[in-house]
């Protein structure tokens, strides 16, 4: 497994589609949970074994995710 910046990757538009309601439904328990937005870090990526990525934020209670199967995101610039 391999961490990357966000910002390195393009996703398809239905991944970006499932990751934007995904994060609303985030924002609601958050809401729930009391955590204010400014506890909350910017969104990482980890390329999987199998070629998808984990988009994931690291929050109080958890680690929370969305993965992107392969071929449902690139890189945007090479590795080097």
């Amino acid at each position: 497994m391999e961490d990357i910046d966000l910002d390195m990757v393009s996703i398809s538009p239905a991944a970006y589609q499932a990751w934007q309601e995904f994060a609303r439904r985030v924002a609601g328990v958050m809401n729930e949970m009391r955590i204010v937005p400014q506890e909350i870090p910017d969104e990482q990526a980890r390329v999987e074994d199998d070629g998808g990525l984990t988009i994931f934020v690291r929050l109080p209670p958890g680690d929370v995710s969305l993965r992107i199967p392969a071929g449902q995101w690139e890189r945007r610039f090479s590795k080097n």
